[in-house]
């Protein structure tokens, strides 16, 4: 017989309360053959309190007895007992022998976790005694090898935490089981000295990946004894795109942060080719011992080498990664874990984390609390349903709930009304986060993050607009007051309070999360860091607020960088500087979003000492020129920013300079990467688009057609990245006179991507765009026309009121014979584009000019040519509009803006606004609703025309009365009217922040 002490128990009977029956039989079973047993008798709510003589008992025990059934697995008490017997045995000596499993109702395959299953199960169809025998007997063989029970276990120490600052603890309800899945799968034999496995975490975003494999890393890091060492894969994602051309250079900057941190004395490498430093970190892990490898968000559109290059690079690392995707083959099913919702108990207790009012008691006692308030309980289980039991959106509405003085949120019953009654931006960020985030609840995720960006005050906004500009890696605290002193000329006082209170704002609403010092001097040097959740940032980027401080604090980076950079004259600051390679990086990817330059523009007309996106264009090139000086020509940031440059020069149809620059990048990555390269390749392709684009179709075509071929070869004629090549090839083909080739292989494109892919995908659609344009010109309009409007109808049907929606919708204009319905299909578009995209970008401006010639066509009127014309009038009524060839009073040259590369389109569109305007007053009138439109058409060109500040002046005045006509006739919620009034939104808040008497000087 096992001894025990006096207080101790051979057994602790875990057991969910609906099996008290069969508890109590094998109690009395057990307790005939002489073991001690403890039985609870009163039963237990999830999260309620575990009263001390239960957790006193639990540590007494020699083993747990569970009694496993589908109760037992929705009990959150029976999950929390199972996890600590589990974690005690494993930490007493490596197994779970410690923790007995007796199945109910169950099959083998769903016991879980998969340990449980080693301790060979009695049947099913024994009697009471007879599986209280083989209990016995396996305690009995326990006792003889261990006399220590579960609460002597041992602590695990804390985990050797390399690359980035180790997270903060956070509060994890309701993963206790799916950290042990995670264990059976690295661990499949418990044996620690082999290495290699492979596991997977995946889930849709927002599900808790990333704080489970933290939270593992902590729980299991006397396993790893030489260290966790963490990659984020989401640096990859939109640094040129996605796939094997961004892992690598994540890759590199990892193994470069690593090298840098290893303990190694002498022997490591200063400076040198990447082979070096890799081959150098290869051998000095393999000498460490056991380690973890965590990739957190594998990027999408990867190859299998792709892949490969993230796992850990020796024998003895076993890799963790998470991902936002299915990993297909390259994961062995039984060790891909898919993250489900949490369960109902813990999802209440993380809702509850803040309650009340930020001072949250006990999960136990507050739930009690909860549970003595009926209205705020049944709103509390409405909120979870609401949500989907998605576990970020309920961390937020938790802060929320947290903080009633600065949300507005008083209590639960007011969070329930916002998910159920999402305003208008609620509603277009969860049509934004759709293909992302594919959750029946996405209406309530996407208000609760909503209303968490806008409850932040100013200093917190400044975080989340930085972490979105600056990409996923953790933001340090330095780096965040470095950029705000940048911004808003801060001593280095004042940039130190306001980051840390916007930091610890972000932190309180559970929108960042703090990361403590790392182990590495290179990381105690760094301080503290925040992490901001990736579709925390991809929200900030589609959200509508502040989208000019957003740039500004961009450019502010790219000073600050470029001054810090310069600066670095010495090999002791300049370390420190390397761990800012990441965020520089993610600068220089979003050069190659023309989006990304119309907003830089903007807000250069906003912030005249900001200067306009040509400005910006030459900060991004000093940055360049102290990368090449810093890093090395060759360097891969240093390839980034030149590659991106030479993309923007010829966004801004600098076609000269860059050609030169993505030929020089080209030969650069040829020689670094050698020439079939995913990113030679990338850099290659971005050249025969600049040659395109400059009417080179001839060169265009054969670099698109020798990329084609070696994607072939490598990749295989179906991947995503061959297809591309090869759409780009039939589009030059076209351009350069061969319809009838062009026409052969759209369509045979075409017929891959719908088979790939089916009817209704994204690259089936743009293929039957494509294959409608070179139809159209072989003489078919009926043919394309019928494309096009399938194009349209599948976009509008499954993406909704998006700007893939407005293409398809001005596509289809082009081609319609009825001149109603092409001015209605133009109006659709001008509606979106509006709200989607904003007044002043540039595609608006151009819906906007093909609206205004249908609507002069359809009356029989020929727009005004795209040139300077004429100063033409309008009616008294509203204000004079007109072309200024003389300057108003009181406006000196220096104020005029009229070196804008679009100037000439922007005063065609005022010209067409102007020409549609008098039509529409001479034949229907001031007060006909058709001429009202006309007016708010002509306020968005002349606002538009950005010349100078006083138009802002006399377009608020046209739109103003507009709108107000609209808002009388039709009300509120007519589409003529949101649209008016998304224009006077815009030119309310136009020249507020301009100093007019530099105006232009940037």
């Amino acid at each position: 017989m096992v001894v025990v002490r006096p207080d101790g128990h051979h057994v602790f009977l875990c057991y969910a309360w609906e099996d008290k029956a069969q508890a109590d039989a094998l109690r009395t079973a057990l307790t005939g053959l002489g073991l001690r047993v403890f039985q609870d008798h009163d039963g237990m709510r999830d999260y309620d309190c575990i009263p001390d003589r239960i957790d006193a008992a639990l540590r007494g025990s020699h083993v747990l007895l569970a009694l496993y059934s589908p109760a037992f697995l929705a009990s959150e008490y029976c999950r929390q007992e199972l996890h600590f017997a589990l974690l005690s045995s494993y930490h007493l000596h490596r197994s779970r022998a410690r923790v007995l499993a007796l199945s109910q109702h169950l099959d083998i395959e769903q016991i879980r976790p998969e340990r449980l299953k080693h301790w060979r199960l009695p049947a099913l169809d024994q009697s009471f005694d007879r599986l209280a025998a083989s209990v016995a007997a396996q305690v009995r063989r326990l006792g003889k090898q261990d006399r220590r029970q579960l609460g002597d276990a041992p602590n695990s120490p804390p985990p050797k935490w390399y690359s980035e600052p180790m997270p903060d603890v956070l509060e994890t309800y309701g993963r206790e089981l799916d950290l042990w899945r995670i264990h059976d799968a690295l661990f499949p034999d418990d044996a620690s000295h082999h290495g290699g496995q492979v596991v997977a975490v995946t889930g849709v975003g927002g599900q808790g990946k990333t704080q489970l494999v933290r939270h593992y890393a902590r729980t299991f890091a006397a396993d790893f004894p030489a260290g966790v060492f963490s990659l984020h894969g989401s640096e990859g994602h939109g640094t040129d795109g996605v796939g094997d051309r961004a892992v690598q250079r994540v890759v590199e900057s990892h193994l470069a942060r690593v090298a840098g941190e290893l303990p190694a004395g002498d022997s490591r490498p200063r400076s040198g080719p990447f082979e070096e430093i890799a081959r150098w970190v290869h051998r000095q892990l393999t000498d460490l011992g056991p380690y973890l490898w965590i990739v957190d968000d594998v990027p999408e559109g990867i190859s299998r080498p792709g892949f490969n290059s993230l796992l850990a690079p020796t024998s003895n690392g076993r890799t963790l990664l998470t991902a936002g995707y299915e990993l297909g083959g390259w994961v062995h099913p039984d060790r891909r874990l898919v993250l489900p919702p949490l369960e109902r108990g813990a999802s209440i207790a993380l809702l509850t984390s803040q309650w009340p009012d930020g001072r949250p008691r006990p999960v136990a006692r507050r739930l009690e609390d909860l549970r003595g308030e009926r209205d705020q309980y049944a709103a509390v289980r409405r909120i979870v349903d609401a949500l989907g039991a998605h576990p970020l959106a309920l961390a937020l509405a938790a802060g929320l709930s947290g903080s009633p003085e600065a949300t507005g949120i008083a209590d639960f019953t007011a969070l329930e009304k916002l998910l159920t009654d999402p305003d208008r931006d609620a509603l277009a960020l969860a049509e934004q986060l759709r293909p992302k985030l594919p959750t029946d609840h996405i209406t309530g995720v996407a208000a609760t993050l909503s209303r968490s960006i806008t409850a932040l005050p100013e200093e917190g906004l400044d975080v989340l607009l930085l972490s979105s500009v600056l990409g996923a890696a953790p933001l340090p605290e330095a780096l965040v007051s470095l950029v705000l002193a940048q911004a808003d000329g801060l001593s280095r006082t004042e940039a130190d309070d306001r980051a840390r209170k916007g930091l610890r704002q972000t932190e309180a609403g559970y929108l960042s999360q703090r990361h403590g010092t790392a182990t590495s001097d290179l990381g105690a040097a760094a301080g503290l860091s925040w992490s901001v959740h990736p579709l925390v940032n991809q929200a900030v980027r589609r959200s509508e607020r502040s989208p000019h401080r957003r740039q500004e604090l961009r450019l502010s980076a790219v000073a600050a960088f470029t001054r810090e950079m310069d600066d670095a004259r010495d090999s002791r600051r300049y370390p420190l500087l390397s761990g800012y390679l990441s965020h520089i990086e993610r600068l220089a990817a979003d050069m190659l979003d023309i989006d990304e330059w119309h907003l830089l523009n903007e807000a250069g007309r906003l912030h005249s000492e900001l200067g306009d996106s040509r400005a910006a264009l030459d900060l991004y090139g000093r940055l360049h020129v102290l990368c090449r000086s810093r890093l090395g020509d060759d360097h891969l940031t240093t390839l980034a920013f030149q590659l991106g440059l030479g993309v923007a020069h010829g966004l801004h149809g600098d076609h000269g300079t860059a050609r030169t620059l993505l030929e020089t990048t080209h030969t650069a990555l040829c020689r670094r990467l050698g020439a079939q390269h995913p990113d030679t390749l990338t850099a290659w392709n971005d050249l025969a688009v600049v040659c395109g684009v400059a009417g080179d179709h001839a060169h265009a075509r054969g670099i698109f057609r020798s990329v084609h071929e070696i994607r072939v070869r490598l990749l295989g004629p179906q991947h995503p990245d061959t297809l591309d090549a090869l759409t780009n090839y039939a589009i030059h083909v076209g351009r350069c006179g061969d319809h009838a080739e062009a026409h052969e292989l759209k369509t045979g494109l075409y017929r891959t991507f719908r088979s790939l892919y089916g009817e209704d995908h994204a690259c089936t659609l743009d293929a039957l765009n494509n294959l409608a344009a070179t139809t159209l010109r072989l003489s078919d309009p009926t043919g394309a026309r019928r494309m096009l409007r399938t194009v349209h109808e599948t976009r509008r049907r499954l993406l909704g009121p998006l700007s893939h929606t407005a293409d398809a919708a001005e596509n289809l204009a082009g081609v319609v014979e009825d001149p109603d319905e092409a001015a209605d299909l133009l109006t659709e578009a001008y509606h979106i584009r509006l709200h989607t995209q904003g007044p002043p970008h540039p595609s608006t401006l151009r819906t906007l000019h093909h609206l205004l010639a249908a609507l002069l066509e359809r009356d029989g009127e020929q727009a005004p040519p795209l040139q300077l014309g004429q100063p033409g009038t309008v009616s008294a009524r509203y204000a004079t509009t007109e072309v200024a060839e003389t300057l108003p009073v009181g406006l000196t040259p220096g104020q005029i803006r009229l070196d804008d590369e679009r100037m000439d389109e922007r005063i065609a569109v005022l010209e067409a606004a102007m020409r549609v305007y008098d039509v529409r007053l001479a034949a229907l009138g001031p007060d006909n609703i058709a001429t009202m439109t006309a007016v708010g058409h002509l306020a968005h060109a002349h606002a538009a025309l950005d010349q100078f500040d006083g138009q802002y002046e006399e377009a608020w005045v046209l739109i103003d009365d507009a709108t107000t006509g609209l808002e009388l006739t039709l009300g509120t919620g007519d589409a003529a009217t949101v649209a008016a009034d998304e224009v006077r939104t815009w030119i309310a808040g136009l020249g507020s922040g301009r100093d007019t008497t530099e105006a232009g000087s940037g």
